[in-house]
Order: structure tokens, then C-alpha cells, then sequence
């Protein structure tokens, strides 16, 4: 499991409440806290900060499913709105995990899709982008 400590490419990190964020050039990886629940106070938070630091350059987020949290699908429509969100990953380490990404696809009407590793969702990222 690959988690932002353990890679070896140098991010800009930042700590929030609510788990952790660390920025690329043009890639946001999300690394949630176990246990909670993201509402949209959370996404909102999460959006704040990472349309800060991109200034409306494209961008694509990778959630790194580290931890066991819930996520009310809904709030994807807020993320639809965004245009300079080009795409988003969901790296799934159990069957569990990539079930509810699955179900959270549905309510994303851009590229999404579903690793195994943060590796291959960077790569994948900078295809979309690229």
C-alpha cells in the first residue's frame, strides 16, 4: 500500500482536520482520516484548498483509499461544476473500497477510473491531462 510518506516524488503536503493533501504540478493525491464521514462541509473544504492551489489550472485527484471512510455520493455534483478538475482516480486496496467507487462513478460524469496502485493512477492522470 502506497501511501504519501512512503513515494518517493517530493509534494507540497498539506494537513487538514480531515486527512491529508498533497500537491503535484497538476495531480492532487487525498489521503483521508479512518472513520469519517465526508459530507459536504468536508468536500467543500477539501475544494477549497485544492482550487486555491491550482488557480484554475487542470488538474486530477486521486483519492488514496488508505483508510475506511464513507462518502455521500452526492456530493459529486459539486465536483461535476468544477471545469478545471479534468478527471479523478480512486485507489482501492479491497474489494469493499472498489465497490463504493463503483457506486461513486455513477454520480462523476467525467473520467473516472479505479487502481491498485498510486503509481498507475499518476500515469493514467497524466494521460488524461496530456
Amino acid at each position: 500500500m502506497g501511501t504519501i510518506e512512503t513515494m518517493k516524488i517530493d509534494c507540497e503536503k498539506i494537513e487538514l482536520e480531515v486527512g491529508t493533501l498533497c500537491f503535484y504540478d497538476d495531480i492532487a493525491i487525498g489521503e483521508l482520516n479512518e472513520g469519517i464521514t465526508v459530507t459536504s462541509d468536508c468536500m467543500n473544504l477539501l475544494l477549497r484548498t485544492t482550487l486555491d492551489h491550482f488557480k484554475g489550472r487542470p488538474f486530477v485527484y486521486i483519492s488514496n483509499r488508505i483508510n475506511s471512510y464513507s462518502v455521500d455520493p452526492l456530493n459529486y455534483t459539486l465536483l461535476n461544476n468544477i471545469s478545471n478538475l479534468r478527471a479523478m482516480a480512486v485507489v482501492s486496496y479491497n474489494s469493499i473500497n472498489t465497490s463504493n467507487a463503483k457506486i461513486e462513478k455513477i454520480f462523476f460524469n467525467k473520467d473516472f477510473e479505479i487502481f491498485d496502485s498510486v503509481k498507475t493512477a499518476m500515469v493514467w492522470s497524466k494521460k488524461v491531462l496530456f
